[in-house]
């Protein structure tokens, strides 16, 4: 009927409305003068209870009664607090106001229709005329607050959402704290000023589309996370400039829609955002209007009224409700749905916002935006119904990469900490020649570490995340581990989850084969190949450049699986060690377990001894102590790992004052080495294995200075320098290096120590290692330990020497005299009755007469003598008591052969 009224008349929407309200108010006065008699009676009655009321409470009860009411109408759309002091109010007359303008008609006109009536209308509103405007301002004030409070009770949960966990920008410049916002915030961007990655462009052009005076329908196709919300964000900020109260934006989240409800819940969904601003009571029945003329359902009456009146609707004219009240108040209403492809069944929504689509084209004031995945099969219809197709563009390489450069610096600056390697090494093995590969100008795929990563952070949301994740974490592990490895586990985690978890199932397997040593190489080889197709079958539908990319990561963590080895790709903090500290679970966990000590402890520790060797670095411990009585926490093997922070001589030093500190406080063995071992001097093998990776030019004249000050000590301590410290680099360990000169010193100083002075050689004496003697005198007389054979000429003093050492203190000299005379000879036994048999084995002990006699000569029965007799044992193991008993019976029946003769 309007709409026939709106076309004789020539009516403009908005005199239109003027005429819909004033026909609501002639009608809603008229009901009210034929319900008279009724309002007249309950209102006696209610201002009798008034009366009997206190005043104030009679304002009290008013304004209750009200807010009842305008909670009552606010609900249906019909009020907004904002709409008292808006000018839509006035050119939109709103329900609540014509609401108001009626009621004071009808007891101003009640007055006077009704004037011989005793009670009339006024009595509704008892206990005065003089209450009636404060009730309403009242009521209206109470209704702002409570929406005011309302909105800032919500922002203030918004804004009290922490960016991310244990975020630290003290240390940040004001860029570097923009860009940590950035990235810490899961939202879209709001503003041009943070857009990225073209967006802007996209932006512009969508903004522009649906500001033309025609609307259209635009689709926005984009992998998830790729930054479509932004997009919008922008294009609808865009599009609002010129005139922010002209655009109504309904945004819709296709996850939670149903089969048969996708129509009905777009409608209610517009309905409902127009009427946060412009009274639409009459729009409510929309989306059950539009259903039933477009399946021709409905209720019986509705139809037979529609027949009476010979009323027959189309989509179109029910849809145009909203057109016209949109045009009433010159608003124009964008409808974004979000996530099309997300939904239970898109196909099925496709189908039947398709109708919709069709009968919204002639609107003149409705836009719509979809906004999907453009891999998911329905987005092809859908394609096919809009009007205007744009794809978010992906971040370029340079782009990721700047990122990437950014965020690794960040890093750095956002805790202090001290780094095991300089930026130029960190940026060598992690960026490679990234900003300045000419291979990407020629089309060609870089194959550094940070081209993986490129490759897997497709979109702004994964780079958001990773970059989240780590930062998040590193707030608890900076320094603890290294920050690129940290880095790679994320984009794993996070872009490919699969190898993630395939890393974590074959950790081991990975190191193993990692650091499985070239001579090893065809079963290295084996190995590897297992683990590759192991990966691929994790990976099954991974395209080649991502599976390419995601091993090239793996093999970044365990630089050893890459066909070329380089030490420049290793870090002290390397995810392929486990021991002594396990970085992977360390990372894994994003904790440092407790009880475990801290990389920038021991870092701190060497940094402090460097500038005052004589001071204590930890806990009252100068560093030395600290590695022989922090053994068990491992602190020699931590030193050892960052050892690269000490040049060849701080080494050399160090190890000299770890040697003074052994020397003077015996009793420091009987700890596990790094190796398991036991008797071993704690930090010992530790700081040796980190002087073959740092040349000293005056090695040999140092390790004579030191074995020199060892023999008058501990000559198991000097002997085992010798045995180790005589190497000076990897490369002499693996060929046996002889090093003659230093065997020659060895024995000169052995004989300046103790020729003629077996007190001191007792002295020296460990009493629980019988086989110091043994090795001093036999094995480094060898060829392979440097000597040129075992000379009686060399070794003449010593005979003399043990006789009066053996005299002394037999407890401690008995055992060195067998470990010397006596050698193991382990036999092989077949047995002769069952060839099939495993073949077994036994020791026995040899005794080498002629080196007895050569030593001793006459004083040999004194030697035998001594060895045929009980002494004390309690200080040798199992083994060498065994071996001491069997050369006491070969001595006992010596001396009976020798009584003999």
């Amino acid at each position: 009927m309007w709409n026939r009224m709106r076309q004789v008349f020539k009516l403009t929407p908005l005199a239109l409305r003027f005429v819909d309200s004033a026909a609501v108010l002639s009608g809603g006065l008229l009901l009210c003068f034929c319900l008279h008699s009724v309002f007249d009676r309950v209102g006696t009655w209610f201002g009798e209870i008034l009366s009997a009321l206190h005043p104030a409470l009679r304002v009290g009860v008013g304004t209750l009664v009200l807010l009842a009411l305008w909670s009552t109408i606010s609900k249906l759309g019909g009020f907004r607090g904002r709409d008292i002091i808006s000018i839509t109010s006035i050119r939109y007359v709103p329900t609540w106001m014509t609401g108001l303008i009626g009621a004071v008609l009808y007891v101003i006109l009640g007055q006077w229709v009704f004037r011989d009536s005793e009670n009339h209308a006024w009595a509704v509103i008892n206990p005065g005329p003089r209450y009636l405007f404060g009730i309403i301002a009242a009521s209206t004030i109470v209704g702002i607050v409570l929406v005011r409070l309302q909105a800032i009770r919500t922002a203030f949960k918004m804004e009290g959402r922490p960016m991310s966990a244990a975020v630290n920008t003290d240390d940040l410049s004001d860029e570097d704290k923009v860009f940590v916002r950035w990235f810490g915030s899961e939202k879209p961007i709001e503003s041009s000023n943070c857009a990225q990655f073209g967006a802007v462009d996209v932006a512009r052009r969508i903004a522009r589309i649906i500001g033309q005076s025609h609307p259209v329908t635009v689709g926005l196709f984009g992998p998830f996370g790729s930054g479509k919300s932004s997009v919008i964000n922008l294009a609808i900020s865009a599009a609002a400039r010129p005139d922010r109260s002209r655009l109504l934006l309904c945004r819709i989240e296709a996850w939670g829609v149903r089969e048969n409800s996708a129509v009905s819940y777009i409608l209610r969904s517009a309905v409902t955002c127009i009427s946060k601003y412009v009274d639409c009571i009459a729009l409510s029945t929309i989306p059950a209007e539009y259903k039933s003329v477009l399946t021709g359902s409905g209720s019986l009456w509705g139809r037979i009224v529609a027949a009476m009146l010979d009323k027959e609707e189309s989509p179109r004219e029910v849809l145009g409700e909203l057109d016209f009240v949109l045009s009433s108040v010159g608003r124009r209403l964008l409808i974004i749905i979000e996530d099309v492809d997300r939904c239970h069944e898109p196909d099925r929504l496709v189908n039947e916002v398709a109708p919709l689509l069709d009968q919204l084209k002639d609107l003149r004031c409705v836009s719509f935006i979809f906004a999907a995945n453009i891999e998911h099969t329905a987005v092809d219809k859908l394609v096919r119904l809009l009007e205007h197709i744009e794809l978010v563009p992906r971040p370029t390489q340079n782009e990721t990469i700047d990122l990437m450069i950014q965020f690794r610096a960040v890093l750095h600056r956002a805790r202090s900490h001290v780094d095991v390697l300089s930026e130029e090494e960190r940026d060598k093995r992690f960026l490679g020649s990234a900003r300045y590969d000419i291979s990407s100008l020629l089309g060609r795929e870089g194959d550094d570490p940070v081209h993986h990563v490129e490759r897997l952070l497709t979109t702004p949301r994964r780079i958001k995340s990773v970059f989240r994740r780590t930062w998040n974490a590193w707030q608890v592990l900076h320094g603890e581990v290294d920050r690129d490895e940290l880095l790679v586990i994320h984009v794993l985690r996070e872009a490919a989850y699969e190898a993630y978890g395939f890393v974590h199932a074959n950790i081991k397997r990975l190191r193993s084969v990692s650091l499985r040593s070239p001579e090893l190489a065809k079963e290295k080889q084996e190995q590897l190949d297992g683990l590759r197709r192991e990966f691929k079958e994790r990976l099954p539908t991974a395209k080649s450049d991502v599976e390419a990319a995601t091993w090239g990561l793996i093999v970044f963590l365990f630089p050893g699986l890459a066909p070329t080895w380089s030490a420049e790709r290793r870090s002290a903090q390397r995810i392929e060690d486990s021991e002594p500290t396990d970085y992977w679970e360390r990372t894994h966990a994003e904790a440092i377990a407790d009880g475990e000590i801290r990389d920038q402890t021991i870092i701190e520790a060497i940094r402090r001894w460097k500038e005052e060797r004589s001071g204590r670095v930890l806990d009252g411990y100068s560093l030395a102590e600290a590695m022989l009585f922090k053994y068990e926490e491992g602190f020699a093997a931590k030193v050892e790992q960052f050892g690269a922070a000490l040049d060849a001589e701080q080494v050399r030093l160090l190890a000299g004052e770890l040697f003074d500190l052994i020397l003077s406080r015996k009793g420091c063995r009987n700890r596990p080495s790094s190796r398991g071992d036991e008797n071993e001097y704690p930090g010992f093998i530790e700081l040796w294995r980190l002087s073959l990776r740092k040349q000293f030019p005056n090695h040999e004249e140092w390790l004579i200075g030191q074995i020199r000050k060892a023999l008058e000590t501990d000559l198991r301590l000097a002997l085992d320098m010798y045995h180790y410290w005589r190497f000076e680099s990897e490369n002499e360990v693996k060929g046996k290096a002889k090093h003659p000169g230093i065997r020659t010193a060895l024995v000169r100083a052995t004989q300046d120590a103790y020729a003629n002075k077996p007190e001191a050689l007792a002295e020296v004496i460990d009493s629980k290692y019988m086989y110091s003697l043994g090795h001093l005198v036999l094995l480094y007389s060898t060829r392979r330990e440097g000597g040129d054979g075992f000379s009686f000429e060399e070794w003449a003093w010593l005979g003399p020497v043990l006789l009066a050492a053996t005299e002394l203190a037999p407890n401690t000299m008995v055992p060195q005299v067998v470990g010397l005379l006596y050698s193991n000879v382990r036999e092989v036994i077949l047995d002769t009755f069952n060839p099939d048999a495993e073949p077994k084995s036994r020791i026995t002990h040899e005794f080498d007469e002629e080196l007895a006699v050569g030593l001793f000569g006459t004083g040999l029965s004194k030697i035998m003598k001594t060895i045929a007799q009980p002494f004390d044992e309690t200080a040798l193991d199992d083994e060498q008591k065994a071996r001491v008993e069997n050369a006491r019976r070969h001595a006992q029946g010596w001396m009976a052969k020798k009584e003999q003769e």
